[in-house]
């Protein structure tokens, strides 16, 4: 279970991800991290909301010891909100050569960030060494082929850990409607 470190520097950030590239809405469900580093939690599940309306109260059903601090303003333009487009980055790792963004990078690193709530036995250590390896590569270059081709995975692989990931996150998480 995460552990926080609550100082009078801690910030919470709304982060909205997109995972439907067929919905009009752009975001299908959101959290809040703390310090950017870690998503709330209730007794270690993650929480997720639908509307940011709902930012309150998922803080208020936390555990996580931030009920003092302030909430993001909810202002997608502000500087205390992220948004990870998980459905952006697989269609790039499927069909593109290269990318001119940290996307998909960012995404790696929060599906990562989430897999800490689940049990141990539950996390497929295979998909979690392909999206920790990809995560590597694509903090220091943007090209997508040439990662495929020297790691000897094939694109779908990565893909699959990703779909795995997020469904067993969501598998795990608490919704707060």
């Amino acid at each position: 279970m995460p552990k926080y470190e609550i100082t009078e520097e801690t910030r919470l950030y709304l982060v909205g991800f997109r995972i439907d590239a067929e919905r009009e809405e752009l975001y299908d469900f959101y959290t809040l991290y703390i310090d950017g580093d870690q998503a709330i939690d209730v007794d270690g599940f993650p929480i997720i909301f639908f509307d940011v309306k709902h930012a309150e109260k998922a803080l208020r059903l936390s555990n996580c010891g931030c009920g003092h601090l302030p909430l993001p303003s909810g202002d997608f333009a502000d500087d205390d909100f992220a948004y990870m487009d998980i459905a952006q980055a697989v269609h790039d790792l499927m069909a593109e050569d290269k990318t001119d963004n940290s996307n998909i990078v960012s995404c790696l690193n929060i599906i990562l960030d989430f897999l800490v709530f689940l049990p141990e036995e539950r996390v497929h250590q295979e998909y979690k060494r392909l999206m920790r390896n990809a995560a590597n590569h694509f903090t220091f270059r943007y090209e997508i082929k040439e990662y495929f081709e020297a790691s000897g995975i094939n694109r779908i692989e990565l893909i699959q850990a990703m779909e795995w990931a997020v469904g067993a996150t969501l598998l795990w998480a608490r919704f707060v409607y």
